[in-house]
C-alpha cells in the first residue's frame, strides 16, 4: 500500500527503495527508532525540500554581486551560482587561513566599523545568508542589516534571506520585491 502523494518526498536522495520511505507513516513501531530520520533523506542526505528557491530567485531576477554570505551557505552558492557569482566564504575551512575567520569574517559581523570598511572594500551588492546561523555574531548581524536603511530584504524563506543594497546594481529588484520590515521579528532565547 502506498501513501498519498502529499506524504511522498519530492526527490528522495537515498538508495533506499521508495516503499521503504513510507514505513514511518505506516508502521507505528518505526516512529520510536532511528528509522524515521534515516528514511527522510532530506534531513541527512542533501538539500531539503524547497531549498532551491533562493537560488532560483537570485538567478531569475538577475541579481549581481559581489555578495556577502555566511559560512553555512557557501557550498550552496557554489553549487547554484558559480562561476557567475562567487561566494565571499564557503564551508571549506581548509581553503581559508585561520586569520580570515578571526580577523575578517567574524569581525565584519560583530563590529559595524569593520563591516563598513569591508563593504567599501568589496562593494557588496547582495547579502545572502542562511537564516539559522548559530554563531554569536550571525543573528545580531542580520538584525542590524534588516534595520539598516542601506539594505532592503527582497527574499526570505525557511532557510535563507537575501538583501540587496539600495541604489546599487540591483535596485530594480528592490523596486519589485522589497519586503516590509514589519514581517521580521526578533525573539530572544532564554538561557
Amino acid at each position: 500500500r502506498r501513501s498519498s502523494p502529499a506524504m511522498r518526498p519530492l526527490r528522495p536522495l537515498s538508495p533506499l527503495r521508495r516503499d521503504h520511505l513510507f514505513l514511518e507513516t505506516l508502521e507505528p513501531k518505526y516512529r520510536v527508532s532511528l528509522f524515521p530520520a534515516l528514511s527522510r533523506p532530506e534531513v541527512w542526505g542533501g538539500l531539503a525540500l524547497e531549498a532551491e528557491g533562493s537560488a532560483a530567485f537570485f538567478k531569475g531576477q538577475g541579481l549581481r554581486g559581489p555578495s556577502f554570505n555566511n559560512y553555512d551557505i557557501g557550498g550552496y552558492l557554489i553549487y547554484y551560482l558559480f562561476p557567475q557569482e562567487r561566494p565571499f566564504v564557503d564551508n571549506r575551512p581548509e581553503a581559508y587561513p585561520v586569520e580570515f575567520f578571526g580577523k575578517v569574517y567574524a569581525p565584519m559581523q560583530e563590529d559595524e566599523a569593520v563591516w563598513a570598511e569591508m563593504d567599501r572594500k568589496h562593494g557588496f551588492q547582495v547579502i545572502y545568508f542562511y537564516r539559522h546561523d548559530q554563531t554569536t555574531w550571525g543573528q545580531p548581524f542580520l538584525v542590524r542589516r534588516i534595520d539598516d536603511p542601506a539594505w532592503a530584504p527582497v527574499y526570505v524563506d525557511r532557510y535563507t534571506i537575501i538583501m540587496v543594497k539600495r541604489g546599487g546594481a540591483n535596485q530594480n529588484v528592490i523596486d519589485r520585491f522589497e519586503l516590509p520590515r514589519s514581517i521580521f521579528g526578533v525573539s530572544r532565547k532564554s538561557r
